[in-house]
């Protein structure tokens, strides 16, 4: 005899929209002692709706431009209404 399971449908899971941040490099690699700016390395940053959010980027992490040493900063941004976009990681190598 065939034993015939119940299957229930699985509800597709809904992302809610989020700001877009969009990096035009995810790595850079400097001499010690030269500036560095990540914003330099932001294509865009944007809301759902579109409107430009270059003003609410945020970049998190420690690095010492006279230190040679591989270093993480997370970049992200936030809407005026505290949506935090997606996180991208960019790595700051330091060489002597």
């Amino acid at each position: 005899p065939v034993q015939e399971e119940a299957v229930e449908a699985v509800p597709e899971v809904q992302t809610a929209a989020v700001p877009k941040v969009t990096m035009v490099a995810n790595a850079a690699t400097l001499k010690v002692g030269e500036v560095f700016n990540v914003l330099r390395y932001v294509q865009s940053a944007t809301d759902v709706d579109g409107t430009s959010l270059s003003r609410y980027i945020h970049a998190e992490g420690a690095y010492d431009m006279n230190q040679p040493g591989t270093y993480s900063i997370r970049v992200y941004a936030t809407s005026p209404s505290g949506t935090v976009s997606n996180i991208e990681t960019f790595t700051l190598t330091v060489e002597p």
